[in-house]
């Protein structure tokens, strides 16, 4: 039978935006979706079924190498150069040769978005069909109501670290608001800790939040900033820490999705609330 392989790597937007994508070119071409999705310490360290219950079938790295593709991982499940492997990737399967009417037996669907072959409405679809493991689910369902989330509720995603979006884009946002509408409250995200306290102390009768176990910390904590000079993320995202980003995207859904700027995370709540 032919396969279409979802080869899933980076953040967790990263990985589920071309996965649902890849589920819906394989239902739509008749192909078998395998999905290899090796978990990283610096990207994504949790796997899918440890989030979600939705049935995938997964592969491994030696399935995939015997497939024709290009070993990604040395033998000890550590990154190999990570642009040696993304220009190999690049160069012997590139995303512009994915096509519906393929003849290859084995194709290969790689991105960090949607892949762009069907409708955004269909490459959409999974995304909003996936169904979170028992705890998140029970955490989503508790903290709904304990923070009496609503449409009525402005949503807040001050991404930091990373992207390295100021702080001040957020705060003059959401003071704006405040101004306008004073007698709303804010439902406030972030993966950066300082981010969230301060504008926790902004606003204290008028924030709420789900309680994070964990935030994204520096790979190297000597060196001040969230890139190394070559460019790479010098991040790590605890286990919880991804963990606890799929319980409050899920909760983001049910508010007023306001104040953001762009990213993976941002838009996966976006789908979650059309």
């Amino acid at each position: 039978m032919k396969t279409l392989i979802c080869y899933c790597v980076g953040g967790l937007g990263n990985r589920l935006r071309p996965l649902s994508s890849a589920h819906a070119i394989a239902e739509a071409t008749g192909r078998k979706l395998l999905v290899w999705w090796q978990p990283s310490p610096q990207h994504c360290v949790v796997h899918f079924k440890d989030m979600f219950t939705n049935e995938l079938e997964f592969i491994t790295q030696d399935q995939f190498v015997e497939m024709g593709f290009p070993r990604s991982y040395d033998d000890s499940d550590n990154f190999l150069n990570l642009k040696a492997r993304q220009d190999s990737l690049s160069n012997q399967f590139p995303k512009q040769q994915l096509r519906l009417d393929d003849p290859k037996e084995h194709v290969l669907a790689f991105g960090n978005s949607h892949l762009g072959l069907l409708d955004p409405n269909t490459e959409r679809r999974f995304l909003k069909s996936l169904k979170p493991v028992p705890y998140i689910q029970q955490q989503i369902d508790e903290y709904r109501v304990k923070l009496n989330l609503s449409t009525n509720t402005i949503g807040v995603h001050a991404r930091g670290t990373d992207l390295e979006i100021p702080l001040q884009f957020y705060l003059d946002r959401i003071n704006a608001m405040h101004a306008a509408m004073p007698d709303r409250k804010f439902f406030v995200i972030s993966d950066d800790k300082i981010y969230k306290q301060i504008i926790l102390d902004l606003l204290p009768n008028h924030v709420v939040y789900y309680p994070c176990r964990d935030f994204t910390i520096r790979n190297s904590p000597e060196v001040n900033s969230w890139r190394y000079q070559d460019g790479f993320y010098n991040s790590l995202i605890p286990a919880e820490g991804i963990i606890d980003s799929i319980i409050e995207m899920y909760l983001m859904s049910y508010t007023d999705f306001a104040i953001y700027s762009e990213s993976t995370f941002a838009d996966m709540i976006l789908t979650l609330r059309n």
